[in-house]
């Protein structure tokens, strides 16, 4: 007979069965990423068959598809944030405010920052990463990084308020090319962008990019490579000095420092992933986003929308190994639609090598990142119950 067991995933355990004690399996969720938010707004219909803790350092998780949007004023901050707390207690789920400082792999612990470890059955990281080059000099003392995304807001909002003739932007990938436009949109100011190279997986969009920055102040340092960053400017490497009232760094991915000790790990230092996104030799650990690097698929880049992408396949992988069932793959497309917010109202775009640019592909982007915050939103900026996205005025 049991005793005090309640609906697959929301029971609390330990509860009895013919006289004898037993505890539900633990599956602990570090990080609040694209993909683990899916999970917790499914956890709330379709329950997993386990007691569910998230881990987060920080409780405001934000969709980093619409940073640049906020860069321009065209969203609020409360727009793009999702309140990890509402979510996960609608789905029965335990939060803990604590940062992650790695796992215990043979003991099966998380280790937490002034907090007594967790136990774990299945554990699975979604922690994202932090920006590359941060151990540059004078990095970290005056440049913007755009890693961790709070402080990167706040810290531009001061920009923004006491004003910016010349704007140093250094990366061209996406997040920089998006950042470059909106930056300038919002400030009216000059922007220099300085990388090794210019949109290097979408080639078809570079003519156009380069088009549409012509006519806004917009030039590009390509290639070029930052040595030293100053309060006024940037050193680079073959000798010349660029002075700017600041320096935005967008310099690509770098993991989280000490965090995956114990785990396999690419050249980059990336946890190492199998295509079922468990963890190269753990498959009681699970891994996805920017923190992870899949072992048979390496050509796949740190971007956003895979870390969409994952979340249905984990949610899926992790029922099934709490069922014992195989695993499924994640397989990872090839293309995807490109795009770009240029911050004046239209955006760019490509997929298959096509480009396309206007206002309508700006509203497409637009209602794209809106509906997917929109569906994890629990709570307006009020604290009322919230019927989806808000338009800024």
């Amino acid at each position: 007979m049991v005793a005090g067991a309640g609906k697959a995933g929301s029971m609390r355990g330990p509860w009895s069965i013919d006289g004898r004690m037993v505890y539900p399996r633990e599956l602990v969720l570090v990080g609040g990423g694209h993909s683990h938010v899916q999970v917790l707004r499914t956890q709330r219909s379709a329950p997993l068959d386990a007691r569910v803790t998230l881990v987060v350092d920080q409780p405001l998780a934000a969709y980093s598809g619409m940073v640049p949007g906020l860069v321009a004023g065209q969203y609020r901050p409360e727009q793009l944030q999702i309140d990890l707390r509402p979510l996960a207690r609608q789905a029965g789920i335990r939060v803990i405010h604590a940062r992650c400082t790695g796992l215990d792999v043979q003991g099966r612990r998380v280790l937490l920052e002034g907090r007594p470890p967790l136990r774990y059955d299945l554990v699975s990281l979604n922690v994202g990463s932090t920006v590359a080059g941060a151990g540059l000099p004078g990095v970290r003392e005056h440049a913007l990084s755009t890693r961790p995304i709070a402080a990167f807001v706040r810290r531009f909002e001061q920009l923004a308020a006491r004003g910016a003739e010349h704007v140093i932007i250094v990366g061209a990938g996406a997040g920089g090319v998006e950042l470059a436009f909106c930056v300038q949109a919002r400030l009216g100011c000059r922007v220099t962008v300085v990388a090794g190279q210019l949109l290097a997986r979408r080639p078809g969009l570079n003519a156009r990019l380069r088009e549409a920055a012509a006519g806004r102040g917009i030039t590009w340092e390509i290639p070029a490579r930052v040595a030293r960053v100053e309060a006024w400017g940037a050193h680079l490497e073959d000798g010349r000095q660029l002075e700017a009232d600041a320096v935005l760094w967008v310099a690509g991915a770098a993991p989280h420092a000490g965090l995956f000790e114990g785990l396999p790990t690419d050249a980059a230092g990336f946890v190492l992933v199998e295509d079922s996104l468990q963890v190269v030799g753990h498959p009681e650990v699970f891994a996805v986003g920017d923190c992870a690097s899949l072992r048979d698929q390496a050509w796949v880049p740190k971007a956003g929308v895979y870390a969409v992408r994952q979340g249905p396949v984990l949610l899926q992988n992790l029922r099934r190994s709490l069922l014992g069932d195989p695993a499924l793959p994640f397989e990872a497309q090839r293309d995807f639609l490109t795009l770009l917010n240029l911050g004046d109202g239209t955006a760019l775009g490509e997929k298959w090598g096509q480009a396309i640019q206007g206002a309508w592909v700006f509203e497409l982007k637009d209602r794209l990142d809106r509906d997917f915050v929109a569906k994890f939103q629990v709570l307006d900026a009020q604290g009322r119950p919230d019927r989806g996205g808000h338009r800024a005025p």
